[in-house]
């Protein structure tokens, strides 16, 4: 049976939110020589002029994932743990719940894609945590961690808070 997702988590924004003072008009140059201007502006005003860009002026690249990761809990759902854009390397744990009571297995499907519901997604790999303490639904925790490291390859790990029995699985991931 799947699990289901613990009370306990907080929002998973990829990036920041702008602060007021950054999300507002620019503000408007004196009359002089201009300020510091960011590091791709200042690049860029090297090219117009026909000077050669340092290499640190570069813009800077980084890796994301493609797309949206997450695992099925009750009902055919999918909760993402990492979303899309999101940069790499990066590690995002949740805490989850039995589904029913005595339930002494769990099965962690992981997906890939933007929806809601494991059938519109691609399921990558399946990690099983089996000979967990029976007890009532909710009460066995498996704490469910997304690795994906530099190259792209994304380890899975569960852990049952409780006895510490832990299962791991490697995926390597492709874009598109």
């Amino acid at each position: 049976p799947p699990v289901t997702r613990a009370a306990a988590a907080g929002p998973l924004d990829a990036l920041p939110s702008p602060s007021p003072a950054e999300s507002g008009p620019p503000p408007q140059a004196s009359p002089g020589p201009p300020a510091a201007l960011p590091l791709v502006h200042e690049a860029a005003a090297a090219l117009r002029a026909g000077a050669g860009a340092a290499p640190s002026a570069a813009p800077l690249l980084l890796d994301v994932t493609p797309l949206t990761l997450g695992i099925q809990t009750v009902g055919g759902n999918v909760e993402a743990l990492i979303r899309r854009n999101t940069t790499v390397p990066v590690e995002q744990t949740r805490a989850f719940t039995t589904s029913q009571d005595d339930q002494t297995s769990v099965r962690i499907r992981v997906c890939q894609g933007e929806s809601r519901k494991v059938a519109e997604n691609v399921v990558l790999s399946e990690v099983s945590l089996d000979d967990l303490p029976p007890g009532p639904r909710g009460s066995v925790k498996i704490n469910v961690t997304f690795e994906i490291d530099t190259d792209g390859i994304l380890n899975v790990s569960a852990v049952d808070t409780l006895t510490g029995k832990a299962q791991r699985v490697r995926v390597t991931l492709f874009g598109g």
